[in-house]
Formats: structure tokens, C-alpha cells, sequence
């Protein structure tokens, strides 16, 4: 192991370690298992959410139920499954298959997560991962090789202390536009006029390893039985 690699482990570590004890959400060990539900009204009627977590894979059941006739009978249903890869610094790499109906593919996807537990409800962050050296933000961050070939597409950050380059591929289209973050809970990050990523609006600096664009927490799902 080399003193550039030990260092990035330590400058990891410690950043995990602020994110457990911020708003950021808490790094848990171990991660969170099983299954997990949710039940949000509708206006006519309502949908059960569930969520089932392994260690190698998640998978998402939302069954919208309508009122017909003052009885609730399924009117769709919607599966979404992640097959997880663990990276280096507490998320995981997911390819996600969508599904509709029956076992028909209506899409797929490729995003990273980060899940975690509090008071007996799960939560999750998802989005997608730059990779680069910086310790802070400024600097130039870019999709890994193996993400952008699944994906077809590719994007490359390069942060000032007040603008960003966005480059595109396959095309190589640039856009330099300005963008203004706020730490003073969230960390999040939004950017001016131009074709910036599809992703955030938080964002988490991992030093030396990797710069996270994600949604903000999203989840609720309260734990219902352990597989």
C-alpha cells in the first residue's frame, strides 16, 4: 500500500465519519437489512410501498390500489430491483432494472445509493458518482470509464471557487456556468443557466476518492420484518 492510498483511506474514513455525525446521513454498520413498508393516500385511494434490502441487492415494490366502489382493488403495480456493488466509501454501485404489470423490462439504469436507518426507518440517497482527487470541491471530477460505457454517456466537472466546466461525451459539448452551494445543513449545490448533470441538488465530497451528486434523502419506509 502506498502513502498516496493510505492517505486517501484516512482523508475517507474521516469524511465518513463527519457525514455519521451531520445532517448528511449516518454511515451505519452494518447496513440496513430486510423489509421495510410505507402507505401513502391517494386521492382515489392509495399506494403500499415496499422495499426489501439484501446484501447484494434491493428491491422496490409500489402497488397502487383505487377506491372502486368504496373497495381498494389493484390498479397497477411498479418493481424496481438494484443489483448492488459496494464501493469503496459507504455507497453502492446499482443497476437497476424497471418493471411494470408482469416481469416485462420497461427500463434500466445505472445509479449509486447510499441507505441508512434512523429510528427504525430507512432512508436512501441516490445519484451519481465522480471520481477525482481533490480534497475539496474545486477541481476536475469525472464518470468512471466502466459507468459511462453502461450508461452510453459520460460528463466531467471541473469546479473554481465560484464556476464549473461541464463536458460532455460522447458528444464534447462544453458548458461553463456558475453555481453556489450551502453547508449550513444539507450540503447541497445548484448551478446556473446551461446543460449541466441531471443530478442532486446535495452533494458530498469524499477526499481523494470521489464527488457524490444525489438527491436529497428520501425514504420513510418503517422496518416491518426482517427479510
Amino acid at each position: 500500500m502506498t502513502a498516496r492510498t493510505t492517505l486517501a483511506i484516512i482523508l475517507a474514513t474521516a469524511t465518513l465519519w463527519q457525514a455519521c455525525s451531520s445532517s448528511s446521513g449516518p454511515i451505519e454498520d452494518p447496513e440496513p437489512r430486510g423489509l421495510y413498508m410505507r402507505v401513502e393516500s391517494l386521492p382515489d385511494g392509495e399506494v403500499h410501498r415496499t422495499v426489501r434490502l439484501q446484501p447484494d441487492s434491493a428491491f422496490f415494490f409500489d402497488t397502487v390500489y383505487a377506491n372502486v366502489n368504496g373497495q381498494l382493488e389493484v390498479d397497477s403495480v411498479y418493481h424496481l430491483t438494484l443489483e448492488l456493488n459496494p464501493s469503496a466509501d459507504g455507497y453502492l454501485r446499482a443497476v437497476e432494472v424497471e418493471r411494470a404489470g408482469g416481469d416485462s423490462v420497461t427500463g434500466t439504469n445505472l445509479r449509486y445509493w447510499f441507505f441508512f436507518q434512523q429510528n427504525d426507518s430507512l432512508y436512501f440517497y441516490h445519484g451519481m458518482r465522480y471520481r477525482g482527487e481533490g480534497l475539496t470541491l474545486p477541481g476536475t471530477w469525472s464518470m468512471s470509464a466502466a459507468d459511462s460505457a453502461y450508461l452510453g454517456r459520460s460528463s466531467a466537472l471541473t469546479f473554481t471557487d465560484d464556476s464549473v466546466t461541464v463536458q460532455l461525451f460522447p458528444t464534447g459539448e462544453m458548458t461553463s456556468t456558475t453555481y453556489a452551494t450551502d453547508n449550513s445543513g444539507v450540503r447541497t449545490i445548484s448551478f446556473g443557466p446551461g446543460n449541466v448533470p441531471p443530478y442532486g441538488p446535495r452533494y458530498e465530497v469524499v477526499p481523494g476518492l470521489a464527488l457524490y451528486l444525489t438527491s436529497l434523502r428520501e425514504g420513510g419506509y418503517g422496518r416491518v420484518g426482517s427479510g
